[in-house]
């Protein structure tokens, strides 16, 4: 209901708001010092006539005690008819004790809805009770007057409120009213773009003042209108001079796109070609630093069974020994190469592939040449997780990744240096996190780190294939996502801090 109220009053016209605000300023101070004046009056009124009443009594007790002794009713009649002539005396009534009856009395009839007030005192004489003396006057005619006077003030209320409004109407037209549609008409050529009729406002109160920036505005319109046309028409007769020129560019434009689109192919070919064989090198040289060790085993073998035949004390358990530990390098040297077959072998189509020997693959290449740097590798492979694809590009993201994180390790001069990989199968998906406690990308290239062509110290710094190129491999050929971010992340009870790798795969993935 208040609502309703409310509403209604917000859309109402500002004439009409303004007749009503002005009736109830004018009707509320009305009614009160109306309501107050009658009730004024009606004390007054009161008082006045309580006043009469003890003034008659007073009188007739003081003619009357006389008439009273000598027994003179008719003198007391005349006396008490010319007090009774009064409008607001209703009744008069003496009482003689001497007789013990009505001495004299004159009544009026009674009056319907008129309130009566009581007056009764003895008359005396030498301090001797002769009689009783009852008056009764009404209040007839004192409403009567306020009511009179009601009119009066109702009357006075009415003329005043016209009077009030007129004056408020015909100033509210002449101040408000008319500047306001006279600015309603502008602001309607305005927003209709008709920007060649003009307005001048003389007076300059707060209407005026809106009105006039109004027609400093379209004024300033109508120049920027008019350089407008002058510049399409330019631009115009520049365009029809472009149009031939540009005739002649479309006729050639599908050569020169075909043209752009091979250039862009050969380049990502060699680009890919470039990283493939970066890789290739980061392997080769992991594969060598993992060589070596069993390599070094075989040539010491060979070298001590020749020097015990040389000295004639080579014994057959020595050779069956000698030949044990060869055979055992030389497995150890054959699965390494397999590893690395597996690694660059380019597959045609997707396959499925197990993720978990991907990830030891790489984990027997690589252990080598990064304990050899003091970093310890971390690998918790919580499922065993196939999933459909290329498996030489996922070993050489999984791989460029490990390698950002050796990078970022070896170049800080981190003490406990440590990679963590986990990996786990949740909600339909696959995720496996990388970390790496060196301390984290800085906050304000984070959100770069995958864009083409951008270098930070978390991306690869000339060998792999980038992080923009493994995003591109994880969203485009797994349909998956791969993003950065800062972690806390905890190893055999231990705390670190530092670059976070996640790889979101779905398991479902085509």
């Amino acid at each position: 209901m208040i609502q309703a109220i409310v509403h209604y009053f917000q859309n109402i016209k500002l004439l009409y708001t303004v007749l009503i605000g002005v009736s109830v300023g004018i009707l509320l101070p009305v009614i009160i010092s109306g309501i107050i004046l009658v009730n004024i009056e009606i004390d007054s009124k009161t008082s006045e006539l309580k006043t009469l009443g003890n003034d008659i009594q007073a009188t007739l007790s003081v003619g009357l005690k006389g008439h009273l002794w000598d027994i003179r009713q008719d003198l007391a009649s005349e006396l008490v008819k010319a007090v009774f002539t009064n409008e607001s005396v209703q009744s008069i009534e003496v009482y003689d004790y001497l007789s013990n009856k009505v001495f004299t009395k004159y009544s009026k009839k009674p009056i319907d809805g008129a309130n009566i007030i009581h007056f009764e005192s003895q008359i005396l004489y030498d301090n001797k009770p002769l009689g009783i003396l009852k008056i009764d006057l009404t209040d007839y005619y004192m409403i009567d007057d306020l009511k009179k006077i009601e009119q009066r003030l109702f009357i006075i209320f009415i003329l005043q409120l016209i009077f009030t409004a007129l004056f408020i109407l015909v100033l509210l037209y002449w101040k408000i009213l008319k500047p306001l549609t006279k600015l309603n008409n502008q602001a309607d050529a305005f927003s209709q773009n008709d920007l060649t009729k003009q307005y001048i406002w003389e007076v300059q109160d707060e209407i005026g003042i809106v009105g006039s920036n109004f027609e400093n505005a379209r004024y300033k319109l109508l120049e920027a209108d008019n350089l407008k046309k002058d510049y399409n028409e330019r631009l115009h007769n520049e365009v029809e001079l472009k149009t031939e020129e540009l005739r002649y560019l479309n006729e050639t434009l599908e050569l020169r796109v075909e043209q752009e689109i091979d250039k862009n192919k050969k380049q990502n070919i060699m680009i890919q070609h470039n990283a493939r064989l970066a890789a290739l090198g980061e392997m080769i040289q992991n594969i060598a630093h993992q060589w070596r060790q069993p390599l070094n085993g075989i040539s010491m073998r060979a070298s001590s069974m020749k020097l015990k035949n040389s000295l004639g004390i080579l014994e057959s358990e020595d050779i069956d020994e000698t030949a044990d530990g060869i055979v055992k390098s030389a497995m150890f040297l054959s699965d390494t190469i397999e590893d690395f077959r597996n690694f660059l072998k380019k597959d045609l189509e997707k396959k499925p592939f197990i993720i978990n020997e991907v990830i030891k693959d790489i984990y027997t290449i690589i252990k080598h040449g990064y304990e050899s740097n003091n970093i310890k590798i971390n690998l918790d492979m919580r499922n065993i997780s196939i999933i459909n694809g290329f498996r030489g590009e996922f070993s050489q993201v999984i791989l460029n990744i490990f390698n950002n994180s050796r990078d970022i390790l070896i170049e800080k001069s981190i003490k406990d240096k440590v990679i963590s990989l986990i990996m786990e199968e949740k909600d339909d998906n696959i995720y496996i996190e990388i970390h790496d406690n060196g301390g984290g990308i800085p906050l304000e290239i984070i959100d770069k780190v995958f864009d083409p062509y951008f270098t930070t110290k978390h991306q690869s710094q000339g060998t792999g294939i980038g992080l923009y190129m493994c995003s591109q491999i994880i969203k485009e050929h797994f349909l998956g996502d791969l993003y950065a971010k800062n972690t806390n992340f905890n190893i055999e009870d231990k705390e670190y801090f530092g670059a976070t790798f996640l790889i979101k795969l779905p398991l479902d993935g085509k």
